[in-house]
């Protein structure tokens, strides 16, 4: 197990509002959290 630093694209379901993030992912992990300072992105 182990981290990598991956970029990722964050959005809503109908792709309207769409955001990019650095994050740091855990590569063991069995559920993914986000802060939800990243889940409410405004356009």
């Amino acid at each position: 197990m182990g981290h990598v630093w991956v970029r990722t694209k964050l959005g809503d379901e109908d792709c309207d509002k769409l955001g990019n993030a650095d994050a740091l992912l855990d590569i063991g992990v069995m559920l993914t959290i986000i802060p939800r300072k990243l889940a409410t992105i405004s356009k």
